[in-house]
């Protein structure tokens, strides 16, 4: 009798412990009448999702589904143009390191043929890439990264084609602080350097690079990019989206997923035991709010 009572004291507290380590369906609709005995018996058959296990294709689908409606709804926009304290060349004229006279011309040129105001002042005035990444640091606060530190590494961390859109490449990589410092040659771009902190789980830094370390750093990330990167346009139905990625979820044997919005695409990261495939969904950007690059 004392033994069937301490069984019977027992079972809810087995209960109770097996659900605080058993994973239990991320999908609030699952349909499954026994979560803990699917977490014990089914949890390779699932899929981790932002963090969130789920239990089947199903589940995984209907959040997905879900998830893409709402982003779809709500319209991209592009970065918009960042009023500095002072313009580049002012700043430069403000330093001493070019004249009046010299930044008129280039502005002329600037405005005849187009361009980026810093091309030009190294034509007209004589500067070096060096002098203007310089004075691009003090515009956006950063500082300027060495070249010959850069980790080619890092770059195989993001997709090749975003660090191309948004004229971008990371130069290194702070493990014991789980810190990236990313690089750029015109502007900062804080969009793209949040949807990097959110898929990588880590702390991003700006830096600035010269134009040809930027090019060279970026020539070298397009020799050794990612393979595994797919990028696709004009996709505007949830449910479309949703099938292809359970379909790549299947072709690479994907155990997690997590997907960030970075300006007008979506970024998803499928990733097994061994390498880790990307996939970027291009969305329609507004009109109203498109930057100009440089």
């Amino acid at each position: 009798m004392l033994e069937a009572m301490t069984m019977r004291q027992w079972l809810p507290q087995l209960k109770l412990d097996l659900s605080s380590f058993v994973p239990r369906c991320g999908n609030d609709g699952c349909a499954s009448d026994h979560p803990i005995w699917n977490g014990l018996t089914r949890r390779a058959e699932g899929l981790n999702v932002q963090g969130s296990w789920y239990c089947s294709e199903a589940c995984v689908t209907q959040t997905l589904e879900k998830t893409f409606q709402r982003l779809l709804l709500s319209p991209a926009t592009a970065m918009t143009k960042v009023r500095h304290r002072m313009p580049l060349g002012l700043l430069l004229m403000s330093r001493g390191v070019i004249q009046h006279e010299q930044l008129k011309t280039a502005l002329e040129l600037q405005q005849q043929h187009g361009g980026r105001i810093g091309e030009w002042l190294c034509k007209v005035a004589n500067l070096t890439q060096e002098q203007v990444a310089t004075a691009v640091g003090l515009q956006w606060g950063c500082p300027v990264f060495p070249a010959a530190s850069a980790d080619a590494e890092c770059a195989r961390s993001v997709p090749f084609h975003l660090l191309e859109t948004y004229g971008m490449v990371p130069v290194h990589w702070v493990s014991s602080a789980r810190e990236l410092y990313v690089g750029f040659n015109v502007k900062v771009d804080y969009t793209a350097l949040y949807a990097i902190e959110q898929m990588l789980d880590c702390h991003t830094e700006p830096c600035v690079l010269a134009d040809s370390e930027l090019n060279g750093a970026l020539q070298r990330a397009r020799e050794a990019c990612n393979q595994h990167e797919i990028v696709m346009d004009g996709l505007d139905s949830a449910e479309e989206m949703t099938r292809i990625v359970i379909s790549y979820a299947h072709q690479v044997g994907a155990a997690s997923l997590r997907f960030v919005e970075c300006g007008t695409y979506i970024w998803l990261r499928l990733a097994n035991t061994k390498h880790s495939t990307d996939l970027l969904f291009r969305r329609e950007c507004s009109s109203s709010n498109r930057d100009r690059r440089g």
